[in-house]
């Protein structure tokens, strides 16, 4: 298994699950009722919503690496790495937030 398609799988679990947590705490702060700390949860959304695309770019960068990678054979024992199903899936886990971002941008 290819290290960089492993990492371009977990980068993109990564930023599902930032996606995730920004849109929780988004939903409790729509809640209605608001106390003093909830700007605590704010931040924390906002947080989490700025370190999300970031991590989408690094994700599809990770994974077109790892995609290029994979079609070289290593030239120490001539294989080729495996992986390829892994770097597709954190490929279109990294694209997903970015197609959503660019999508509320043109939405008025």
């Amino acid at each position: 298994m290819s290290k960089s398609c492993v990492t371009a799988f977990i980068l993109g679990i990564v930023d599902i699950a930032l996606v995730l947590v920004a849109l929780a705490l988004d939903r409790y702060l729509t809640r209605g009722t608001y106390n003093p700390l909830d700007v605590l949860v704010f931040l924390a959304q906002e947080v989490a919503f700025v370190v999300c695309l970031p991590f989408s770019l690094a994700t599809v960068i990770v994974a077109v690496a790892a995609l290029v990678q994979i079609r070289h054979p290593d030239p120490m024992t001539g294989l080729k790495p495996r992986g390829k199903s892994l770097a597709l899936v954190g490929l279109v886990l990294g694209a997903l937030p970015l197609i959503a971002e660019a999508v509320l941008l043109v939405l008025p």
